[in-house]
């Protein structure tokens, strides 16, 4: 169980032969001295022994302790990675969402100058067919009008469209932000707790 060596117990000194005159009496006092010294070395050997003990078993208790909050903390510290990666799926989520809608944007921009483009055509023929007479005038008029109409029309439907893109982009930005911003709350009451948890 440990290392700890036991201190030699000395060796016994001869026998003391009685003296002449009165000298049994002063061997048995010499005994006596001898075995009182060696009962204190017993139990001095017997306190070390059980102090060592105990140190032991509060050093293994000490490092049971140390292991229980290693595992904590790498449990925290795996939570805690699982929390930024889902952060980062989410980015990445609504940067392909706000690349989606700028491109429907950007289709929407390009019909409309494709019709502005027709519009603009028309209105030189209509220029160019003045000389026909008032029957074609009044056809190019009315195909005039017609174009104007759809223009305005798409153009209104591309403004409905384009509030409506910006409503969901605002909306979108904004659950984002709540949501980071309640993680970003949750993290930093866990790096409390977890400071807390060692001081």
């Amino acid at each position: 169980m440990s290392d700890y060596a036991a201190p030699a117990v000395p060796p016994q000194p001869p026998p003391v032969r009685p003296l002449a005159g009165g000298g049994g009496e002063t061997n048995m006092a010499m005994r006596s001295l001898i075995g009182q010294k060696e009962a204190e070395l017993q139990a001095m050997h017997e306190y070390r022994l059980k102090a060592l003990e105990a140190a032991i078993s509060e050093r293994d208790k000490q490092l049971a302790e140390l292991q229980d909050s290693f595992k904590k903390l790498k449990l925290d510290f795996q939570y805690n990675l699982q929390l930024f990666e889902e952060r980062d799926a989410e980015l990445e989520r609504y940067d392909v969402a706000f690349a989606n809608l700028k491109n429907v944007v950007r289709d929407r921009d390009a019909e409309i100058s494709d019709l502005k483009v027709s519009a603009d055509e028309m209105e030189a023929q209509l220029k160019a067919e003045q000389a026909r007479g008032v029957e074609v005038e009044r056809y190019c008029q009315d195909k005039l009008k017609d174009a104007n109409e759809r223009l305005e029309g798409l153009r209104h439907a591309k403004d409905e469209e384009l509030a409506k893109v910006r409503a969901e982009l605002a909306e979108v930005r904004r659950q984002f932000s709540a949501e980071l911003h309640a993680k970003d709350e949750m993290l930093d009451t866990q790096r409390r707790d977890m400071a807390a948890s060692f001081d």
